[in-house]
Order: C-alpha cells, then structure tokens, then sequence
C-alpha cells in the first residue's frame, strides 16, 4: 500500500473500475471512475422538466430544477459524495426552495439574473449567502456556480474555510445531515433542514441519473496538483516516478508536495529519495531519515510538514501532507493512497491520532 521503490510484492490496490448506468426518464448517464479519476471531460444535467412533476409530494418548476441541477453538476465536477450533495440539496430547499433569490436591501444584486427578490440582511442565491459574513462579493454569490463552491468549502473552496463550507467541518460525514447543514448555515432555525430531507434524496436520485459525462482527458480531483495522477502504479508494473518513489504512493506525493513548496515542479528536483529518505523510502523509514539529518521530529503539527504514522497503520506506515493545523486540535491532510487506493484525498482528523509530525526540510 505505500512501498518504497524497492518493494515489488503485493496485491493490486488500485482504484476499482465502476460503470453505472441508470435510467432517469427518457435519458440514460454513465459514470466512468477509474482509479478515483473522473475520465469525464464535462458532465451536463439533462432534465426533462415537463416530466418531472412531483419529486417528495412537492411540485417544481423548471427553474427550480434547472437551479438543483447546477448544484449537482457543480458537486459532480468537484468529485463531491452524494452524501454531500443531499446535504446541500437540503440546504438549498430550506433556505431557497431552489429559486436564485436578489435582495432589494442589496440593489447590486438585482443587476444579476435572478427568480425572486428578497429582503432578509443582504442574503442572495438560493443558499442565502451573505457578503457580510464574508462568502464572496455580491457578483460572486449571485453566480450560481461559485455558490455552490462556496458552500462545499474544502481546501479549493473560494473562501478557504473562512467562513466555512461543509468540507471544512471536521466530521461532518458523522453529523446528521440537518446538523450539518446547520453547521454550515448558523441559522437562527437550526432544526428546519430536516424535514427536506426525503425531498432532498428523491431530488439528487433523479438528477444524478440524467448526468451524462462525455469521455474525454481524464481530470483530477478537485485540490489535487500531483503531476502524474495517471501514471501506473507498482502493482500494475509502472516505474519510478522523477522523485524515486514508485507512482501514486503516499511517499511520492508528498515528496512532490515538499519540492512545490520549495519552488521546485519541475527537474532538477530538490527532494528525491536519494536526499530526502536516504534511510529508506518506505514511509515507515522517513521518520529515522529525518532525525538523522536533524530535522524536527514532535508531535505538534506545522502547515506544510509531514503526518507520520508506524506500523498502527500498517506495515510500510504511512505520510500525508499537512495541509493546515485548526484551531480545534485538528489537522488537514492532503494524501495518496490512504486505504490503498492510489488515488488523491484529504480528511480533518485529531492531531493527536497521528504518531509524529515531521518538520518540513530545510
């Protein structure tokens, strides 16, 4: 799951091959994922909106469905779970009932395309954003697509987590999905999301079924800069990477992570395994390389360093990239191949589950 360049064994781990096609009215859309890499070169909802009629005993207009069907194609493109996306979806029926709203408070806004014109604060789009809170510019939040990014936050988030979107909540996967749009919203209604809920799923069943993606370059997951996202693995029969460490491991993306923080993309590299893991390559041996050059090793996490776990993650170990530090306790990791998927991930986890933290280089 993470070996070093001189470990051939193994059992193939890469990200499974899934082809799904479901039926949705009279359109048919298939998703291609292959070792967690989205093969689709753009995704389009196609709804038949006369066909529609009830979704959850409620009625919809087109409008509203057209404004649903930009969240989840937004969501799609940024690689965002279902999960996720009901929760949004359930936020933007609560605050919204899906339609753009301008506010009459905040005359710039009713410069933009809009469905209704409200009057509460300076919340605009149907997921009632306020530029006094600092979710974006009037022109920003009354762009459909950037609200959408906006509410899912994460570490490509417009607002880097400030105020924070749904990725930026540590946990939120466990969280109720009322609770966690609340989480997001702060509203003064902290128990209204709830009943949207079946609404909600009926709604993201139906229009994730008439997203069709058309095949094409394959596009890497949102936050993800790792230069070969594609290349074979070891246990496919690919090669070294220009860093030393074999493609799509824990240890090579953080070794480029280190180089493009230093400035280096591209060759001559600073990093390699020759100067960075002179000890072994294995992410379970980077933590004797760092202490015999000298660099600190401790358990307070720094932005930018290295999260090191031994063997309680398994027998190579494992490193992630720390991405941020939160005020909370918790760390932002940015890592390849946690669960032997050889493929690009973040999760917000307890600093002090990680073994040690490692200093960037110097």
């Amino acid at each position: 799951m993470r070996k070093a360049f001189w470990i051939l064994g193994g059992t193939l781990t890469a990200g499974t091959v899934v082809i799904a096609a479901l039926l949705f009215m009279a359109f048919m859309s298939v998703f291609t994922m292959i070792a967690g890499t989205s093969r689709a070169a753009a995704c389009q909802v196609q709804v038949d909106t006369s066909a529609v009629g009830e979704i959850g005993g409620r009625s919809f207009e087109p409008k509203q469905l057209q404004n649903a069907s930009t969240i989840v194609q937004t969501a799609t493109e940024l690689g965002i779970s279902e999960e996720g996306l009901v929760i949004a979806m359930m936020t933007a029926l609560q605050e919204s009932n899906l339609w753009m709203y301008a506010n009459e408070s905040v005359p710039e806004s009713l410069s933009y395309p809009h469905d209704q014109v409200g009057s509460d604060h300076d919340s605009v789009n149907f997921f009632q954003q306020r530029t006094a809170s600092g979710w974006g510019t009037v022109a920003e939040l009354m762009d459909p697509v950037y609200a959408t990014k906006a509410f899912f936050g994460g570490p490509t988030g417009p607002n880097q987590g400030s105020p924070r979107g749904l990725l930026d909540i540590p946990g939120w996967e466990t969280m109720s999905r009322g609770e966690a749009a609340q989480t997001v919203q702060v509203s003064a209604f902290p128990d209204a999301y709830d009943k949207w809920e079946t609404t909600a799923v009926q709604l993201v069943e139906q229009l994730t079924g008439s997203t069709v993606c058309t095949p094409g370059t394959p596009q890497q997951a949102a936050g993800d800069d790792y230069p070969w996202p594609n290349e074979l693995t070891d246990d496919q029969g690919g090669t070294l990477s220009p860093l030393r460490y074999y493609y799509r491991e824990c240890v090579d993306f953080v070794a480029w992570r280190l180089n493009r923080d230093a400035g280096v993309t591209k060759a001559p590299w600073k990093w390699t395994w020759a100067n960075l893991t002179p000890e072994g390559g294995n992410a379970i041996d980077w933590i004797d390389s760092w202490r015999a050059a000298g660099w600190k090793v401790s358990h307070e996490p720094q932005t930018g360093g290295v999260a090191w776990w031994g063997t309680s993650v398994g027998a190579y170990g494992h490193v992630a990239y720390v991405q941020s530090v939160l005020p909370d306790g918790q760390v932002v990791l940015e890592e390849y191949n946690w669960g032997g998927k050889h493929t690009y991930g973040t999760r917000t986890v307890p600093a002090s589950s990680i073994d040690y933290f490692l200093s960037p280089p110097p």
